[in-house]
């Protein structure tokens, strides 16, 4: 469980590294969770592990709720979108897909104002996803 108690030897292999334990597996700074888990969020985007679901296509990407929730990004009001986006300033914050603030202090939207919105429960054809290799990720081909 713990190879690190003091005052008892270490546990160690044939080549004398002391042997790794499930408490020095959750502990420190590259462990499992903080590793390869928990996802990261910036400004309008974030990243995380991606992960297969058999419940979703192979040109589809699953985004937990409380992700979708949380990311925003700026839409402009123009005539196309203005009905769309009237809907999700009256769902405001809390509701799915909802606006999270208005940049004018106005509550009637008019075209060229700018609303922070959340993300759909989709990500759209326009929006990228990009797929990095982990170091020491073997290539394709490559077993």
């Amino acid at each position: 469980m713990n190879n690190e108690i003091r005052g008892l030897p270490q546990i160690t292999q044939r080549s004398g590294r002391p042997l790794k334990t499930i408490a020095h597996r959750w502990k420190g700074k590259e462990v499992r969770i903080r590793d390869n888990l928990m996802g990261k969020r910036v400004d309008f985007s974030a990243r995380t592990v991606i992960t297969a679901d058999p419940n979703l296509g192979i040109q589809q990407v699953g985004v937990p709720r409380s992700v979708a929730m949380n990311l925003t990004v700026p839409v402009r009001v123009i005539a196309f979108n203005m009905h769309e986006l009237s809907q999700t300033v009256a769902n405001g914050p809390t509701q799915h897909p909802g606006g999270k603030h208005i940049i004018q202090s106005e509550l009637l939207l008019s075209h060229g104002w700018i609303v922070e919105r959340q993300r759909c429960r989709f990500v759209q054809s326009t929006a990228f996803i990009a797929q990095n290799e982990y170091h020491g990720a073997p290539r394709q081909g490559a077993v």
